[in-house]
C-alpha cells in the first residue's frame, strides 16, 4: 500500500496537547508542550511518527514524550527523553518495527511530562 492510499484510508493522527502550564509542589512551571505529530515514512521503509514538542518558558527544560500508538489493532507506549533550551522547538522521531506498507491501521497520540513527575 502506498503512502497516499494509507493516508486515504484515514490513518489520521490524534493529537494530544502537552501539559503546557501545569505546575509541580516547586511552584516552576513546566513550559514543555506537544503539538502537530505527524505519521511519516522513514528512509528504509519503517512507519515512524514525528512529535514536535516546544518550550515556551525562560528556563531549559527536560521531560519525557509519551508516544501511545495503535497499530493493526496492538496498543504501544514508546517514552523519548526531550531536553530543550527556552523557547525551543525540536522534531521527535520515534519509529516503529513494520514497514509502512504492511500497516493496515494506525492511530497515535503524544504528550510531554516533567521528568521527574514518575509515573
Amino acid at each position: 500500500m502506498n503512502r497516499r492510499a494509507f493516508l486515504r484510508r484515514g490513518a489520521a493522527v490524534a493529537v494530544a496537547g502537552g501539559l503546557a502550564g501545569c505546575t509541580s509542589g516547586e511552584g516552576s512551571e513546566f513550559a514543555l508542550s506537544t503539538h502537530g505529530t505527524t505519521i511519516v515514512e522513514m528512509e528504509d521503509g519503517r512507519l515512524a511518527v514525528e512529535v514536535t514538542v516546544t518550550n515556551t518558558g525562560d528556563t531549559s527544560q527536560s521531560g519525557i514524550v509519551y508516544v501511545t500508538a495503535n497499530m493493526n489493532g496492538e496498543k504501544s507506549v514508546e517514552l523519548r527523553q526531550v531536553t530543550l533550551d527556552a523557547h525551543a522547538t525540536r522534531t521527535v522521531t520515534v519509529p516503529y518495527d513494520m514497514q509502512y506498507g504492511e500497516v493496515g491501521s494506525f492511530s497515535a497520540s503524544a504528550t510531554v511530562r516533567r521528568a521527574d513527575d514518575g509515573d
